[in-house]
């Protein structure tokens, strides 16, 4: 694959020797190959509040389009901390750091004195799906075996509503006399929704999950308790109601719906004057950028949601 690295050419117009123009030719500058532009244009547009219509998305790069990545978040310090606060690399391999995971969990359970959560729930389309066992070995490996349960929910992203549960759980193994720490599946693709959208047929000695009080801290902190091998047990139709829930609220959120109260017509907002700043800073040249960007589009509130209406 050709690198990403392109050079523009200098034109120099004829004459320009007899007669050097008043300012110097512009300097050499590096273009973006389409890959590693794509992936800046995702990171602005998500920072904007501008998410993908898919709920996963993967875009692999050669070595030089991801080096080219990095040296722009490197120009650029608002985005730059957008993506590590939320975007979160785990391993740079051009930089040689390897730090613990910081990743973001659909949902987890913590104990409060705790460090890591004892229990991670990621929700899984097909592409997310086959990381999910990646992602349990980078949850339990890289805190330890301090996370005791992964689960992961994979969801039949069109058409079919058949939804599936898989389980991971720390565990040591002896391979050749030394311990090894490993995320072990415990459960591996059980059916609790059926395409139709139905709970699937489970026996009632055997919920589709289970989880012991323990799960939810470290060892050391659950010591301090009793009657830690309690069960709690959740069946395929309290996990399908759930998930039903959940992808009702994510819809509304998608085709933008929800009961409010109108916005009267003619009716103007104002804002509270504000004193102009002396030197205008980066994040405010970044948000007239996507500004003029998205000009057109519908403007977003502070939590995300489109509004209509004139501002003066």
């Amino acid at each position: 694959m050709p690198s990403g690295l392109h050079h523009m050419d200098d034109i120099t117009p004829p004459g320009s020797f007899l007669n050097p123009p008043l300012t110097p030719p512009p300097t050499e500058k590096k273009k973006l190959s389409r890959s590693a532009q794509a992936v800046l244009d995702c990171l602005e547009l998500h920072r904007a509040g501008q998410r993908p219509a898919q709920p996963w998305w993967r875009h692999r790069l050669v070595q030089d389009d991801y080096t080219e990545v990095l040296r722009v978040l490197d120009g650029d310090e608002i985005l730059r901390g957008y993506v590590e606060d939320k975007v979160r690399l785990d391993y740079d391999p051009f930089r040689g750091e390897q730090t613990r995971s910081e990743r973001n969990p659909d949902a987890s359970f913590k104990h409060e004195k705790a460090k890591y959560p004892g229990v991670i729930i990621e929700v899984c389309y097909s592409q997310k799906f086959r990381a999910a066992a990646d992602l349990a070995d980078d949850y339990i490996l890289d805190t330890n075996g301090n996370v005791k349960l992964v689960i992961a929910l994979n969801i039949e992203y069109r058409g079919s509503k058949k939804a599936t549960l898989s389980i991971w759980r720390p565990e040591d193994i002896i391979v050749d006399g030394v311990e090894e720490l490993r995320a072990i599946a415990k459960v591996e693709e059980l059916p609790f929704r059926t395409a139709s959208g139905h709970p699937a047929d489970e026996s009632a000695e055997e919920p589709a999950l289970q989880l012991a009080l323990r799960d939810f801290g470290p060892t050391s902190i659950s010591q301090e308790y009793a009657d830690l091998d309690q069960i709690i047990m959740i069946s395929s139709r309290q996990l399908c109601d759930f998930l039903s829930y959940a992808e009702a609220e994510y819809q509304q959120e998608v085709l933008d719906e929800g009961i409010v109260d109108p916005f009267p017509p003619g009716k103007r907002k104002r804002r509270r004057p504000q004193t102009p700043p002396e030197n205008i800073s980066s994040e405010e040249e970044l948000t007239e950028t996507m500004k003029a960007i998205k000009r057109g589009r519908l403007a977003r509130d502070s939590f995300g949601n489109r509004i209509r209406g004139p501002e003066i």
